[in-house]
């Protein structure tokens, strides 16, 4: 999104929103701070996106949206997330179908979200193959993939700019334990 798509975003806002919400303000300075605002936190999103989200968010709402509402509807409308109970459900029938022999073929065709829970348990044959007269898997399973969806949901919230800082200082710490020191140039 470009500033000048902002303007015209925040324009129809305000249009949508008469003595609600107020733009231009006709203070140089708070409407510059505004456009900057908007456009560092929505730049990496298609202006079509933004503009659906934006005309979705006025047409539900009686007050002006924000930038995190306009990202969180983004991010809603964008996700494809499966429940955990879903995805469990595709584990065990794929895993039905392809075996513990041809595993590699059952992990190319769940969703790597669904792989990365599956290997956090112990991988796919320890999985496939365990007995849950309990249900203890499933529950550990459905904790476990909720537990990676949030926190992938939570790395996706970054702004594309700060998502590459924040993995740019994780790649620095691999490896690392806790305790030991870390290196002089951590947090250039």
């Amino acid at each position: 999104m470009k500033k000048y798509e902002v303007i015209k975003a925040l324009t129809f806002i305000s249009g949508a929103y008469p003595g609600r919400f107020s733009f231009p303000t006709g203070n140089e300075e708070i409407d510059s701070i505004t456009v900057q605002a908007w456009t560092e936190l929505l730049k990496d999103f298609p202006s079509n996106l933004v503009f659906t989200a934006v005309k979705t968010l006025c047409a539900n709402s009686k007050w002006p949206p924000s930038t995190h509402d306009v990202l969180e509807h983004i991010r809603n409308i964008s996700s494809n997330h499966k429940t955990p109970a879903e995805a469990w459900e595709e584990f065990k029938y794929i895993a039905s179908i392809y075996g513990v022999y041809r595993q590699k073929e059952a992990l190319d065709k769940l969703p790597e979200l669904t792989t990365r829970t599956i290997n956090a348990m112990g991988g796919f044959t320890k999985v496939a193959t365990y007995n849950d007269t309990n249900n203890f898997l499933e529950k550990r399973f459905l904790d476990l993939y909720e537990q990676l969806a949030n926190s992938q949901k939570d790395h996706e919230r970054l702004p594309k700019s700060t998502r590459k800082d924040v993995e740019k200082l994780s790649d620095h710490f691999k490896g690392t334990r806790s305790l030991d020191k870390p290196p002089d140039n951590a947090l250039e």
